[in-house]
């Protein structure tokens, strides 16, 4: 079954990031409690063939796209989407307790379950992101969100550069699946702007 991400459910999430609306601040969108004293800044990743660059500066943050994918930064969120709006992820950074102590995989599992009017059913277990640097907990459903009455394929991603801050992408879609692994992986810490 495919779902097409418009605009209204791609803004609810990232507007609920940057708004501090509900449990979403505390599980993936992008805190600024920063208690590390010089962050971590990482070079951007070598971008795959057919892929660019992303910079969300004010996430601190750079991720790798493919080419013809809509990327663009919206305040500390970075939105993503694939030609047809069948994937969309949303990629936030959170420095506050949460994302500095939090273990990834529990990150990733209490960020699902903090979507907005969030059912479904959450899949035992989780695993790894393959190829990233960091400390990673990737966590699957099955379910709906407020915004998106049909059932569809929902994943979270939380990526840990340890005591400084989660990188949590939540991704609504599944059809390219080598893609998305390609996208999670190429997640990096970069320099954020002063505030």
């Amino acid at each position: 079954m495919r779902t097409t991400w418009n605009a209204a459910t791609i803004g609810l999430l990232a507007t609920a990031c940057a708004s501090g609306a509900g449990a979403l601040v505390a599980a993936g969108c992008g805190d600024d409690d920063n208690g590390a004293t010089t962050p971590k800044v990482d070079p951007p990743a070598k971008a795959p063939d057919g892929f660019r660059t992303i910079v969300n500066r004010e996430a601190g943050l750079t991720v790798a796209v493919p080419r013809r994918w809509r990327a663009r930064p919206r305040g500390e969120v970075t939105v993503l989407r694939s030609p047809g709006r069948t994937v969309a992820i949303t990629i936030a950074a959170d420095r506050g307790p949460a994302g500095r102590d939090t273990a990834p995989s529990q990150y990733a599992r209490s960020t699902l379950e903090a979507l907005p009017g969030f059912g479904g059913s959450i899949a035992a277990g989780g695993r790894q992101v393959d190829g990233t640097p960091y400390s990673s907990g990737l966590v699957t459903a099955r379910g709906t969100i407020d915004t998106s009455p049909r059932e569809q394929q929902i994943a979270v991603a939380a990526l840990q550069v340890p005591g400084q801050a989660t990188f949590a992408a939540t991704v609504f879609g599944a059809d390219r699946p080598r893609v998305i692994e390609r996208i999670l992986a190429s997640v990096r810490a970069g320099a954020a702007e002063a505030k």
